[in-house]
């Protein structure tokens, strides 16, 4: 298997882990592509659509720190309102932006 795919599928398990942790129902969409790899209803019936990525950073020209790889929502992702969930490899901290409750 290609490592990025493999990873990919990782960061989805690690993802639809920490939305159960946090008493989420989750559904996984049939088709393939789909603008949101996640369907998540919180306890309270909110619904969301999320789309996994691996967390990544750089340290950008002329800066110290390094800083998040943000990626950017196709125009359907963006109608629809997903949120993009940054998963860490080794650490499986999901990151979600915007967040899911302020």
């Amino acid at each position: 298997m290609i490592k990025s795919h493999s990873d990919g599928k990782l960061c989805e398990l690690y993802l639809e882990e920490h939305l159960w942790k946090l008493g989420f129902w989750v559904f996984k969409p049939i088709g393939d592509p789909s603008p949101a790899d996640f369907i998540a209803v919180s306890p309270s019936g909110d619904i969301f659509l999320l789309d996994s990525k691996k967390d990544s950073f750089r340290v950008n020209p002329h800066r110290k720190t390094p800083t998040r790889i943000h990626r950017v929502l196709s125009p359907v992702q963006k109608m629809l309102g997903v949120r993009m969930a940054y998963v860490n490899m080794e650490t499986r901290e999901v990151t979600i932006v915007p967040p899911l409750f302020s």
